[in-house]
C-alpha cells in the first residue's frame, strides 16, 4: 500500500496498479498456473501414498522431493508486470503449494536442516517480468523479495532461505515488451524470457486513444513491425499476439 501511494493516480492507472487487487488476480492465476500444478502434485502424492502403504518410505520421499524440485524450476512470466501484482500473487500461491509438499516431506521424517541442504525452493528468480517504467520495475522487484521472505518463514519457520537471498540477476527487465528501436528504425522487442506460464494484465489502451497516449511515431512503428495486424487493433492485442505465438510454438505451456 505504501509503495502504491508513492505513485500518482495517473501512474497507478497507467500501470494497472490500482485496478488489479489480489482477489482479481487469483481468478486468473489459479486456473492458469496453480490448478495444473496441483493436478501434478495430487498424482505424485497418490503415488507416494502407495509407496507408504507398502512401507517404502524412501521411495515416497524421493517422489515428493522430486516434485519439490519441479516446483523450484517452474518459471512464470508477466510481460507487462506494472507494480508486480500478478507476479507476487502467483509466487504466494506457489509458495502455499510448496508448503503442502514440505509438510508431506516432514510427515515422512525429513528434518529442517535437510531442507536447507537441498539448496532449492520456490524463489523470486522464477517469476520474471518485463516493465517499461523504471520505478514500477523497481517496485515489482522489491515486492517479490518481501513476499518471498514472508512466505518462506511461514513455511520453513526458523530455517533461513538459500543464500544469497538478493542476487545480481534481477527478475524484472526494464524495457518495452513489444517494440524496440535501432536508432530510428523500429523492430520487434527482444524475445521474452523462457517460461512455462504467462500471466498478466497488459495495458489496455483502445485503438482510438493509442495515438494520443503513445504518440504517432510509436503507433506507426507498431503497425509497421506487425504488418499482419488489423489497423483497428487495441494496444493489448500486441501482448496477446506474442503470448499466443509462444503457446502455438510449444515454448509456453499456458
Amino acid at each position: 500500500t505504501l509503495l502504491l501511494m508513492a505513485l500518482t493516480p495517473e501512474e497507478r492507472h497507467r500501470l494497472g496498479a490500482h485496478y488489479t487487487p489480489p482477489s482479481y488476480v487469483e481468478r486468473l492465476v489459479v486456473p492458469a498456473v496453480i490448478e495444473p500444478l496441483k493436478a501434478e502434485w495430487e498424482a505424485v502424492a497418490e503415488s507416494a501414498m502407495s509407496d507408504v502403504a507398502e512401507r517404502d518410505f524412501e521411495a515416497a520421499k524421493a517422489k515428493i522431493a522430486a516434485f519439490h524440485h519441479r516446483l523450484s524450476t517452474v518459471v512464470v512470466l508477466d510481460p507487462s508486470c506494472g507494480s508486480g501484482n500478478f507476479l507476487t500473487v502467483t509466487m504466494n500461491l506457489l509458495k502455499d503449494l510448496e508448503g503442502e509438499v514440505v509438510q508431506a516431506l516432514r510427515d515422512l521424517g525429513k528434518l529442517p536442516r535437510e531442507f536447507a541442504g537441498d539448496g532449492y525452493a520456490v524463489s523470486p528468480q522464477q517469476f520474471r517480468g518485463i516493465e517499461a517504467v523504471p520505478r514500477a520495475a523497481a517496485v515489482s522487484e522489491l515486492l517479490l523479495q518481501l513476499a518471498y521472505l514472508q512466505r518462506h518463514f511461514k513455511i520453513h519457520g526458523g530455517v533461513n532461505p538459500p543464500e544469497p537471498i538478493l542476487r545480481e540477476d534481477r527478475s524484472v527487465e526494464c524495457r518495452d515488451a513489444v517494440l524496440a528501436w535501432d536508432g530510428d528504425t523500429p523492430r520487434q522487442a527482444d524475445p521474452w524470457p523462457d517460461c512455462e506460464f504467462i500471466v498478466g494484465n497488459p495495458p489496455f489502451i483502445g485503438n482510438h486513444k493509442m495515438r494520443s497516449v503513445l504518440g504517432d511515431k510509436y503507433v506507426d512503428a507498431l503497425f509497421k513491425v506487425y504488418p499482419s495486424f488489423f489497423r483497428g487493433s487495441d494496444y493489448v492485442m500486441f501482448w496477446w499476439h506474442r503470448s499466443a505465438e509462444l503457446v502455438r510454438q510449444g515454448k509456453v505451456k499456458r
